[in-house]
């Protein structure tokens, strides 16, 4: 295992500052210790503290031989280690003698102990979760003041067993993608960045304020600011990589000074992430194919922080949806499957992402919508080396045109190189919106509301949107083939739910609405007596097992009292 680098930076910086850590968790002390301990290198020192379940023996038995040892529960409640039990005597405490809570997803697991509420009970500071290293840099900086003073790409080979790319200094910070895409037989490469923080900066270090690729020397700018005399030369890095970099005073304090930097792929990339700019040409390296043409996206001066959108009914009464389903994106301009006509332009092969794009620019200026769900398999994962690179793609018309979006996934999106949480991980944090992972403890990943609010100023919900994960491929292929269903687990959380805000949705003085989205249609859509309107060219692609989630809907809508529609995303056969 391989511990989260960001964690070893905060983890000395809480000891700096006399922060102490508290890990909360219902696994075991002894294991979580050990963890710590060769993760780290070293016992943990006394400011992190493990509050978690013991072990104890037995019957009597030797606790180091095989069925010798027992859980020990931290707390006798039916949650085993009530982690709420640590947390609520803050609550009591004054608002300014509360301390901050510095959390993961673990929201659900407090929602569900008794009497606690995270957002009314503590302050919580969840900006940047504990994920994989290779996420990190998809998100917003997790610790501002922090400034790029040096950029490089080291290459390493599988040959050379003493050839080592991981950086050999902890102001230096490596993006885990090989430049390479891992189609290199003897090497790798990799983008590493020096980050400081700004009080650290002493006199002679140098701030990153500009960077390009380029073969030859960029043109040196002569600006004049402030009565001085702006010529910082070019300095070459590998890869083609020129930097501007300059040690004047408070560089590091502006928004030209370069604060992150990130590695995307193919032609057509593209950042949707407020601050960040893809650089127009891709990094110099023998790179055979398009798909492998590595361009680096660099994001300037402090994170911008952007609320959560909040869906309202129009000011004419109204609220479009535009689903947008099975866009199946890859890294780089893909190819397309079946296109009619086979060569639109005689001659030229037919690249599938711009010409799908170009299809869903058209129809987002044609309809205006009011809210888009994106439905699922918007990765095309068998053609995406780097699913982040085609995941942004799916959603950057969205953010130009500050349409709110949510979105859930299919049975190709996690086909790539990342999978469901870590897709969700960066969809949660990208501008316009509000998808959501949902509940730890509910099969899948992406079970959860969206409510649109009335017109006008109305804080009522006059629609709700429950997005559900439909999974993939069965998990029994002898008796079901075919596809994936919907859980148990999710059908109670549906219904748990629509129970739950039934009252608050009744005090909406109009009709309110319900609506599911699914990617994997329900078994009863495959019933040729269904009314449909179209032509029905082949079979809907739905599971072979019915799990009775038509039937839940059915109950729900009676029980509520409101309608309930259903929309599967990949109903195919349906025109």
């Amino acid at each position: 295992m391989q511990l989260d680098p960001y964690f070893v930076e905060f983890y000395h910086w809480s000891k700096e500052n006399n922060v102490p850590i508290v890990v909360l968790s219902s696994g075991m002390t002894p294991v979580i210790s050990a963890l710590f301990e060769t993760l780290l290198g070293h016992k943990p020192d006394d400011h992190l503290v493990i509050v978690a379940n013991d072990v104890e023996s037995r019957d009597g038995k030797d606790i180091n031989t095989e069925g010798g040892w027992q859980i020990k529960y931290h707390d006798d409640s039916h949650f085993g280690h009530d982690k709420s039990l640590e947390i609520k005597p803050y609550a009591a405490l004054p608002d300014n003698v509360r301390p901050t809570l510095f959390a993961r997803q673990f929201f659900i697991d407090l929602e569900l102990a008794r009497g606690f509420h995270y957002q009314h009970d503590t302050p919580i500071y969840n900006r940047f979760r504990v994920l994989p290293a290779a996420i990190h840099g998809h998100l917003p900086s997790h610790y501002s003041g922090l400034v790029v003073t040096d950029v490089t790409i080291k290459t390493c080979s599988h040959i050379n067993p003493f050839s080592k790319c991981k950086p050999t200094s902890q102001s230096w910070t490596q993006v885990d993608k090989d430049l390479y895409l891992r189609t290199g037989w003897t090497s790798t490469a990799f983008v590493q960045f020096e980050r400081k923080k700004e009080e650290d900066l002493l006199p002679t270090d140098k701030v990153v304020i500009d960077l390009k690729i380029s073969r030859l020397v960029p043109e040196t700018t002569e600006d004049t600011k402030d009565g001085e005399k702006d010529e910082e030369t070019w300095e070459p890095r590998p890869g083609g990589i020129w930097l501007r970099r300059t040690a004047k005073r408070h560089a590091s304090d502006s928004q030209t000074a370069i604060t992150l930097v990130d590695v995307l792929f193919g032609a057509d990339a593209v950042d949707p992430r407020i601050g960040w700019e893809v650089r127009d040409t891709p990094l110099l390296l023998d790179s055979r194919t398009e798909e492998l043409e590595a361009r680096l996206s660099i994001q300037r001066g402090d994170p911008q922080k952007m609320k959560k959108p909040v869906p309202r009914i129009n000011e004419h009464g109204r609220f479009k949806i535009m689903q947008l389903a099975d866009l199946h994106l890859s890294t780089g301009l893909g190819l397309c499957r079946d296109p009619i006509p086979a060569e639109p332009v005689p001659g030229q092969k037919c690249e599938a992402d711009p010409r799908t794009l170009e299809f869903v620019e058209r129809l987002l200026d044609e309809e205006k919508p009011d809210m888009v769900v994106l439905t699922g398999d918007q990765v095309n994962g068998e053609t995406s080396k780097d699913a982040q690179s085609a995941l942004f793609k799916s959603v950057k018309l969205l953010v130009d045109r500050k349409i709110p979006y949510a979105a859930i996934f299919g049975n190709h999106d996690d086909e790539g190189n990342l999978n469901r949480s870590e897709l969700m991980a960066i969809l949660e944090q990208l501008p316009y919106s509000v998808s959501s992972a949902g509940p730890e403890d509910i099969d899948g990943v992406g079970n959860y509301i969206v409510e649109v609010l009335g017109r006008g100023n109305s804080a009522h919900s006059a629609l709700t949107l429950y997005l559900l994960d439909s999974h993939s491929y069965s998990p029994d292929e002898r008796q079901f083939r075919g596809y994936d269903w919907i859980k148990p687990s999710q059908i109670r959380w549906f219904q748990n739910t629509a129970q739950g805000l039934k009252r608050k949705h009744h005090e909406y003085t109009y009709m309110h609405m319900n609506m599911a989205f699914i990617h994997i249609p329900l078994p009863e859509y495959r019933d040729p007596n269904n009314l449909f309107i179209g032509n029905w060219d082949e079979p809907p692609t739905a599971p072979g097992f019915n799990s009775g989630f038509k039937d839940a809907l059915e109950e729900e809508e009676a029980k509520i009292d409101e309608q309930m529609i259903v929309d599967g995303g990949a109903v195919r056969g349906l025109s």
